[in-house]
């Protein structure tokens, strides 16, 4: 099993958008969202980092489960104000069923996965369970096991 924390505001990886390389001035697919790259950056580093700890990694060729919690910080307007600053208002919502979608988190992830070496390719993950929470710090933890053997 292998487990990492990105530190920061989980990203969706969603739409892309036609674009022109600036060297080439061929048409390219740019990603709709521009803090992807940053947080792809900090989180194959982490997962990179978490690796280091088993010499001689090999990215996982077999089927596996993946759980990842995604911690968003609380919109001001769910917390009242003066005395009660830092008090959740009961009429706040529990749970963050707002965007980014679950499933665009996801595939940010699975990518992440790949391009870090955890897994040889994504498509090696058949249990996803992937959770969206308000936390005091925003981060992503990802945690990756191999599947039991079936009967």
């Amino acid at each position: 099993m292998i487990n990492f924390t990105v530190p920061g505001l989980p990203q969706p990886q969603g739409s892309k958008r036609p674009g022109k390389n600036r060297k080439t001035g061929k048409l390219i697919m740019i990603e709709d969202n521009d803090n992807l790259k940053p947080w792809r950056a900090l989180a194959i580093f982490a997962a990179r980092e978490a690796m280091g700890q088993f010499l001689g990694w090999k990215p996982i060729d077999e089927a596996v489960e993946v759980t990842a919690w995604c911690y968003f910080p609380r919109p001001k307007g769910h917390f009242g104000t003066g005395r009660n600053a830092g008090v959740v208002k009961a009429s706040a919502p529990k749970w963050p069923s707002v965007k980014p979608d679950g499933d665009k988190l996801g595939r940010a992830i699975g990518d992440v996965l790949t391009q870090a070496g955890v897994l040889r390719d994504d498509s090696r993950i058949v249990d996803w369970h992937l959770f969206k929470r308000y936390g005091t710090a925003p981060r992503v933890e990802v945690y990756v096991r191999p599947m039991e053997p079936t009967l």
